[in-house]
């Protein structure tokens, strides 16, 4: 678990806190390959360097943002949910709708395939980075080797996750796209 979204969950009971794992679960096994981020303050899924959903927890519910695309798609599943153009609460009271997050979410990665089929298609931009470098990047908001090269690698190194051994294997990749980091700020 991303440690950003650790600290999240433990600001919460124990109750709630059994919700948001089965929601994070329940969106892993629906998206795999998806990676864990903290955006906006609440834990947030990334596919392909695109947020795929959001959720959150408040005092009576679990609040749901999967795109209005998805709320629109799902919407007469959703109508017994209190819901807006982009949000649906799910009560703590009530039971997490499993089989309905696994919909919406693998809603949400279909238009994400889709829309990178209309483009040129994206190599994964960290493929030749171990998983826990890629982790600790994307959990940073950087999501692609441009975005890495306008940071000075002692930033980088600031990261959790990052050390100085992680150097040659991010030199490289920027390398490999005629890349550096930035001299100085």
């Amino acid at each position: 678990m991303n440690p950003s979204t650790e600290k999240y969950f433990l600001t919460f009971p124990p109750a709630t806190q059994k919700l948001l794992h089965q929601v994070r679960t329940t969106v892993l096994k629906s998206a795999p390959g998806a990676v864990e981020a903290m955006k906006y303050g609440i834990p947030t899924l990334i596919l392909t360097g695109k947020n795929l959903v959001h959720y959150a927890a408040y005092e009576k519910h679990i609040g749901f943002y999967p795109t209005p695309s998805a709320l629109e798609e799902f919407k007469e599943e959703l109508s017994k949910f209190k819901s807006s153009k982009g949000a649906v609460q799910f009560p703590l009271d009530k039971a997490m709708p499993v089989a309905l997050i696994t919909k919406m979410v693998k809603f949400r990665v279909g238009e994400i395939s889709e829309k990178a089929g209309k483009k040129k298609p994206a190599a994964d931009p960290f493929s030749s980075l171990p998983a826990h470098l890629k982790r600790a990047l994307i959990a940073a908001g950087i999501t692609d080797l441009v975005m890495l090269s306008k940071h000075t690698q002692q930033e980088i190194l600031s990261l959790p996750g990052m050390g100085t051994s992680s150097m040659p294997a991010l030199k490289k990749s920027l390398t490999s796209q005629k890349l550096e980091f930035l001299k100085s700020r």
